[in-house]
């Protein structure tokens, strides 16, 4: 099985609504209800990205430091990164300072030399000291979840990152259900309830279900649970400890 192109979940989605399927080499023509479609397609890959951490997002990133520069930017666009992955070189983990407290503990972050802390602050990732001379050249790396890629009018068969069967059923009911309630349908309750489960706990969300089976693991210290990773949301979902 492979994953659904974008023109196949379009389809779904117009058939769950009792359209008319599209029948078109790209989307750059499209109207209507099949652009309301399209572009609630990528709102439901962001939303969903932003929503949770996944394994099919995961991506290590390694930034080339440069002497008397303490600010770099990510090579590839995140929604999140793991604050406690960072190390210099690949010669030992350094720790991450939150901004208060690189304000407390280094009032002055003018020094220069090897990287012993490494922040995020403005839109840039930092390292102090400052990397000298001697240090140019030498990486830093981490991990991180990237900022998903939408789909192009330009051609209906672009995939998304949504793990194979899970596309056509809770990518393509995420969509119905946008649609529906942007219609003031009252059937968008019924994708509500298949997307995000009934609140009596009776009907498990394709949501829960995805994030069990897709999620990125905790993190473990020899098989022991020492915290989540960061940034689980406010869905209240905590996935099993992986081990192994």
């Amino acid at each position: 099985m492979a994953k659904s192109t974008a023109l196949e979940i379009l389809n779904k989605v117009q058939s769950n609504l009792g359209e008319v399927k599209t029948n078109a080499g790209s989307f750059a023509s499209i109207s209507g209800l099949a652009l309301l479609i399209f572009n609630s397609m990528n709102e439901v890959l962001l939303e969903l990205a932003n929503e949770y951490k996944y394994m099919d997002l995961e991506t290590d990133i390694s930034v080339t430091l440069s002497s008397n520069t303490a600010t770099y930017t990510s090579s590839v666009a995140l929604t999140e990164f793991d604050k406690d992955s960072f190390n210099y070189n690949n010669e030992k983990p350094i720790p991450y300072y939150t901004t208060q407290r690189m304000d407390r503990d280094f009032p002055i972050k003018t020094n220069t030399g090897v990287p012993k802390v490494a922040w995020y602050w403005g839109g840039y990732f930092r390292v102090h000291p400052i990397p000298a001379a001697s240090e140019h050249g030498k990486v830093l790396r981490f991990r991180g979840w990237k900022v998903p890629d939408l789909y192009s009018t330009a051609s209906t068969a672009g995939t998304s990152f949504v793990y194979e069967g899970h596309d056509l059923t809770l990518l393509a009911n995420w969509v119905t259900f946008k649609v529906l309630a942007y219609k003031s349908n009252p059937e968008a309750q019924v994708y509500y309830s298949k997307v995000f489960g009934t609140s009596d706990g009776k009907m498990l969300g394709q949501l829960a279900q995805y994030k069990a089976n897709r999620g990125s693991p905790q993190l473990l210290d020899n098989s022991i649970m020492v915290e989540p990773m960061e940034g689980n949301r406010q869905s209240g979902f905590v996935q099993s400890p992986i081990s192994g």
